[in-house]
């Protein structure tokens, strides 16, 4: 009872040391080939393969653990119990290094998954790269257009503010100019409109004149008519008598 409890510690120790086979373990450098194009659903169906690889990998990894420990059991009640754990062992081994071929095989699957779509995104990005450079080139040529034709419309305003700076005092002395015509005009207007209020003043009273005249002239007129038609009346009056 004792060398079983012994040995058992060695034999769970023992089962811990994979054998591997050399290179398994680390990822395949990148080939210098072309990888052929993923076509249509190619992905997915290699990342399914690659699932169900670790899959029956992983179950087989239990598998062998579990069988160990059965075996190992077992074989405690031989009477050759190191022959019996050696091939125990060798049986895990056998499985835990299928097991490793399969993750191996899904790990390259996945990265020739991975190479291949990479290179599919690069292939793409070289046949777009002329139409990007084109777009490109058309951006930075519609942006500097945009940028010298901002350039001139700034130009063309500073330029027109100095001619404005610069014309200020002609245009202040011209509108002042033109104000002072106006004033003159208007009190030429002014002058000449009582200039004929006083000429047509004048003219009224002339008129008025010239009336009255004509008016005083007719009744002394009457008045010396009345005064002869009278004397004439008198003098008849008097030879009547």
């Amino acid at each position: 009872m004792k060398l079983l409890q012994l040995i058992r510690p060695l034999a769970l120790c023992a089962c811990a040391v994979l054998l591997v086979p050399p290179g398994d373990a680390a990822e395949p450098a990148k080939s210098g080939h072309a990888f052929a194009p993923l076509a249509p659903g190619e992905a997915e169906r290699l990342n399914t393969e690659a699932s169900q690889k670790r899959a029956e990998a992983k179950a087989l990894r239990a598998e062998a653990e579990a069988g160990y420990q059965r075996g190992a059991t077992a074989c405690y009640d031989k009477v050759l119990v190191s022959g019996c754990l050696d091939e125990a062992k060798k049986e895990r081994t056998r499985k835990t290094v299928e097991a490793r071929r399969l993750d191996v095989d899904a790990n390259r699957m996945d990265r020739e998954v991975r190479l291949r779509e990479n290179a599919q995104r690069e292939a793409e990005a070289a046949r777009e790269a002329p139409k990007r450079e084109a777009a490109a080139a058309e951006d930075a040529a519609r942006n500097r257009e945009e940028a010298e034709a901002r350039t001139a419309e700034a130009a063309r305003r500073d330029a027109e503010r100095e001619k404005d700076l610069q014309e200020a005092p002609a245009r202040a002395e011209a509108e002042a100019a033109r104000r002072q015509r106006e004033a003159d005009n208007a009190a030429q207007r002014q002058e000449k409109e009582a200039q004929h209020a006083s000429e047509r003043a004048e003219a009224a009273a002339r008129q008025r004149e010239k009336l009255d005249r004509k008016a005083a002239d007719r009744a002394r007129r009457q008045t010396e008519a009345e005064a002869k038609a009278a004397r004439k009346a008198a003098a008849g009056a008097k030879e009547t008598r």
